[in-house]
C-alpha cells in the first residue's frame, strides 16, 4: 500500500442469489445486508454450512477526477471463480 492507497473494506452490501444468476439480475437487485470485507458468505451461517448459491457484493464509491492518471482496484484473498464488475 502506498501513500495514495485507500482502504476499501467498509460499506459493502451483500446478497445471496441462486447459482448462475446473471449480471443484469444481480445488478438490478436490492442489496440490503451490510457487510465488511473480508466476508465469507459460505461459512457465515453456521446453522447452514455449505449452502448452494452465489454471493454477490456491491459497493458504491466515487473517485476524484483523475485526468491522465490511472486508478487500480486491488482485491486480496478473493476466492476462486470470482468476477469483478466496475461501471
Amino acid at each position: 500500500m502506498n501513500d495514495r492507497s485507500v482502504l476499501f473494506n467498509d460499506n459493502w452490501k451483500f446478497k445471496l442469489f441462486p447459482v448462475d444468476t446473471g449480471y443484469e439480475t444481480a445488478s438490478n437487485a436490492d442489496f440490503t445486508e451490510n457487510v465488511e470485507v473480508p466476508h465469507d458468505w459460505l461459512i457465515y451461517d453456521t446453522e447452514n454450512l455449505y449452502k448452494s448459491g452465489e454471493g454477490w457484493y456491491k459497493k458504491v464509491f466515487t473517485l476524484p477526477k483523475l485526468e491522465n492518471k490511472k486508478c487500480f482496484v486491488e482485491f486480496e484473498g478473493v476466492y476462486m471463480d470470482s468476477t469483478v464488475y466496475v461501471n
